[in-house]
């Protein structure tokens, strides 16, 4: 947060909570996930989609650093 400036220090705070409570939960449960349906995704196209999906949900803590790093008011979000 040291590069906020003048911006908006309540906003990174906010994904900070969201970061800690709701988002890197969700991030390792859909990674466990992930993890075991890669192997089968030769074998089953229909997984391809879901597993695009559980990708986004995985990487959304690299957005939300972002966020809190540029001290940004929009929410970040996986999609």
């Amino acid at each position: 947060m040291a590069g906020c400036g003048k911006r908006n220090y309540f906003a990174a705070l906010m994904w900070i909570v969201l970061l800690w409570f709701i988002v890197w939960p969700v991030a390792a449960f859909c990674a466990g996930i992930w993890v075991l349906i890669q192997p089968f995704e030769a074998f089953f196209p229909f997984l391809k989609g879901a597993s695009n999906f559980l990708e986004k949900l995985i990487t959304w803590p690299r957005d939300t650093g972002k966020a809190i790093a540029d001290c940004s008011s929009t929410c970040p979000t996986p999609w």
